[in-house]
């Protein structure tokens, strides 16, 4: 057994190991703090520990130990009830306060999936040139698993496992055909599929270069495309959203604007579109959110071959057009919220995303919550390595990779070279890390009951 797969077996065993504790105020290091769940999970982390020393370190594992978040707060859970938590009445004046959680994130070593040559991993898969070059699609039949993603201005299809997604079909990669808008870069992205017919519609990254060929200086913008045979050829069916500033302004100040990946939920009847927009006028919503009913986009796509209007969020309306508006920051701090993946989480009763964010270029990744879409908080530290980390993707592990639970993957492109100012495509892996969650009671001064 090559060492990247011993490091990966142990991985999925262990999913837990030496924690660092965060509560809601400050953070604090150790080797046990108390939170790991029972006696089991605390011999498999001293085996995987012994293991670790008598077998040296293992070919695409990180070094650094696993970490945990930990952060207390008063569940409000409108989506669902939660872990032990009561469904909230239908009059919430008479409602009791909603009890004290203590919420525990455990965060896995490294795992590295695919690897560019510059890695110098020999164990580790290939990874293609420039793929994943953005938020990851994911669709699940049966134990089989599709990938798409944006692949060097395009998009490539893999076929595989959460494992090893690297099957990818040969070297050519897919051009989204009769492109709408005149886009130098068109590649995607997240998926959705239509359950009636089957039909798949692909949020994808576009970009429009200064001078046409300047791809250092761009204006991005979010588009749809549709695919009636699984994802092997797509077709445009236009933009959807586009940042407040305007191309020529973005090409004479020679500042260009990443709107992100086209990560996206379906909350009620619509599908919810979050990007990083900025304003003409000044200043950036970086995190920021549009919206159209599903109902719409897939009647405009599968019988009209165009794409819905969408709408943005702004000063609490949704009134802003999704093609040029204005949009309101969803995070009080409007802090860095980039290249994210969200998802419904069924263990929390919440949504959740994982986004990177500051320094540049050696980012870091970071947890938030929501209980409407709309109002993101709890943002806490997940993953700060010396490497640039990019490109988020959430897994589930159930049938719906959308959908996630107590355990699931969050995917990312890590590099050192680009850490430095280098060119990730040279030396980056797409890694993961397992995702564990555990809620229990917790009293107001935040000490377990």
């Amino acid at each position: 057994m090559s060492a990247a797969r011993l490091c990966r077996r142990w991985s999925n065993v262990l999913k837990l190991g030496t924690p660092v504790a965060l509560d809601a105020q400050s953070v604090v290091g150790g080797t046990d703090d108390g939170l790991i769940p029972d006696a089991l999970t605390r011999r498999l982390t001293l085996w995987f520990m012994v293991s670790v020393l008598l077998l040296g370190p293992l070919s695409g594992c990180t070094k650094a130990p696993v970490d945990r978040l930990t952060f207390i707060r008063q569940d409000d859970s409108r989506n669902g009830p939660g872990v032990g938590i009561p469904a909230p009445p239908s009059d919430p004046g008479r409602a009791p306060r909603p009890p004290y959680r203590r919420v525990t994130v455990s965060v896995g070593p490294q795992e590295t999936i695919l690897a560019a040559p510059g890695a110098n991993l020999p164990d580790v898969p290939p990874k293609p040139y420039a793929w994943p070059d953005g938020t990851m699609g994911i669709l699940k039949s049966g134990a089989t698993y599709t990938f798409f993603a944006a692949n060097d201005g395009n998009l490539r299809r893999c076929i595989g496992t959460l494992e090893n997604p690297g099957r990818c079909g040969g070297s050519a990669s897919i051009r989204i055909r009769n492109l709408q808008a005149n886009l130098n870069y068109a590649g995607g992205g997240p998926v959705y599929r239509d359950p009636a017919t089957g039909t798949l519609l692909m949020f994808y990254h576009g970009e429009r270069y200064k001078d046409g060929t300047d791809w250092l200086v761009f204006h991005s913008s979010l588009g749809l495309a549709k695919s009636s045979d699984g994802g092997a050829t797509w077709v445009d069916l236009g933009e959807i959203l586009t940042p407040n500033i305007t191309p020529e302004t973005v090409f004479a100040g020679k500042s260009p604007w990443d709107v992100g990946g086209g990560a996206h939920l379906i909350i009620g009847d619509h599908f919810h579109v979050y990007f990083r927009d900025r304003m003409l006028a000044g200043g950036t919503a970086e995190l920021a959110v549009a919206r159209a009913r599903v109902a719409d986009v897939v009647e405009a796509a599968i019988v009209r071959d165009t794409a819905a209007p969408w709408r943005k969020y702004h000063n609490g309306t949704w009134d802003e057009a999704g093609l040029g508006g204005r949009s309101s920051p969803l995070e009080a701090a409007n802090a860095l919220s980039a290249w994210l993946a969200v998802s419904y989480n069924t263990y929390l009763g919440r949504y959740v995303m994982v986004a990177f964010g500051r320094p540049w270029p050696a980012t870091n990744l970071y947890w938030l919550e929501s209980v409407d879409g709309l109002t993101w908080t709890d943002r806490k530290l997940l993953v700060d390595d010396a490497h640039q980390k990019v490109y988020v993707t959430l897994a589930g592990l159930g049938d719906d990779p959308r959908v996630t639970d107590q355990s699931f993957y969050v995917y990312y492109v890590s590099s050192a070279k680009a850490a430095t100012g280098g060119n990730r495509n040279l030396d980056g892996v797409l890694a993961r890390r397992l995702i564990t969650l555990f809620v229990g009671p917790a009293s107001r001064s935040g000490e377990t009951e």
